[in-house]
């Protein structure tokens, strides 16, 4: 017996969950109401993973002004969602020449391999090494792939900080919320320094974010 294709739809949520637990670097799980949601925005809107990734990342900067009690979620994304709707990259449908047809003459994120390439650490490497194996003629599995690698070049990023560095920015994490936010219980606060590492990882690493990819795929 032969095992069943993936089913698009959830392939896609759990592309959109990873990318959520990436910026809030941590709680694993949707809630009722994002899960519900996220499934209306790709089953019955149509919407892409680039288009709601997108949307994430615009939403999690906006937090950076105005801190919050509550964690980043999904439902955060809704009012960013109709900027990028208009925008051929993050239509759904596949888009660019036929399966068998010849790979176009330069990749079509050759100006982020070049950019990455100027990066000298592991991490990279690592991604330029896997973007360059992306599919060129799918341009939605092109973007999903390379906000894949971003994610795992991210993590690598945080990974490979020495333990003492890694204690240290939990620790200013931690005082950083507690200074901004009075009477926060302990979980909250680590939720929300968790949150904040990966804001300024991402400000340290603006290439291994979607707006970055995003405009580097503009023509």
């Amino acid at each position: 017996m032969t095992d069943s294709p993936p089913d698009p739809v959830e392939a896609a949520a759990e592309e959109v969950r990873a990318h959520l637990v990436a910026l809030r670097g941590g709680a694993p799980f949707l809630s009722p109401g994002d899960a519900r949601l996220l499934l209306r925005w790709l089953d019955t809107e149509g919407r892409s993973v680039a288009e709601i990734c997108l949307a994430l990342e615009r939403a999690a900067e906006a937090r950076v002004k105005r801190r919050s009690r509550v964690p980043l979620r999904l439902s955060n994304a809704k009012r960013y969602l109709a900027k990028g709707a208009s925008d051929p990259v993050m239509k759904h449908e596949p888009r660019g020449q036929a399966a068998d047809a010849p790979p176009p003459a330069v990749h079509p994120l050759q100006t982020l391999i070049d950019a990455l390439a100027e990066v000298p650490e592991i991490w990279a490497s690592e991604m330029l090494a896997s973007v360059l194996c992306l599919p060129v003629h799918d341009i939605d599995q092109l973007v999903r792939g390379a906000l894949a690698a971003q994610r795992h070049a991210l993590d690598t990023r945080w990974t490979e900080l020495p333990s003492h560095q890694q204690s240290q920015r939990w620790e200013q994490a931690r005082d950083a919320v507690l200074a901004t936010l009075a009477g926060v219980d302990e979980a909250t606060v680590e939720r929300l320094a968790a949150e904040r590492i990966r804001e300024e990882l991402r400000a340290e690493t603006p290439l291994l974010t979607a707006s970055s990819l995003m405009e580097h795929l503009k023509p």
